[in-house]
């Protein structure tokens, strides 16, 4: 496996696995399906999930949504469960930044595309 560093997720790290997460949902105990942007498994004990999100100004986390993002974060760790032994945090990625919002505190780290470059 390839690695390399990146430092759009903290302080410069360096990137064991980097992947999409798809889950269909179709077993008998998941209504939903949920799917994670991008998953950065960290040399430092990490997991990384990412939601990235384009809007035409700053994004707003709706009630909605937030209760969209716990599923797809219960259903990763549901699924990893046992397998992992390591921290997750959950990042926003999007052009223009995160607008105030009760359900804010979902995200660890709120990180534009400009910043990525």
């Amino acid at each position: 496996m390839k690695r390399f560093s990146a430092n759009f997720v903290g302080r410069e790290n360096e990137i064991k696995e980097l992947e999409k997460y798809y889950n269909s949902g179709r077993s008998s105990r998941e209504s939903r399906g949920a799917q994670l942007d991008i998953v950065v498994d960290r040399a430092d004990n990490i997991i990384t999930l990412c939601e990235v999100k384009y809007s035409r100004g700053l994004y707003h986390l709706t009630k909605e949504e937030y209760l969209k993002l716990q599923n797809r974060i219960e259903m990763f760790q549901a699924e990893e469960k046992g397998k992992i032994k390591k921290g997750i945090q959950y990042v926003l990625i999007t052009n223009y930044g995160l607008s105030q919002s009760q359900y804010n505190s979902v995200f660890s780290k709120v990180i534009t595309f400009y910043s990525l470059f």
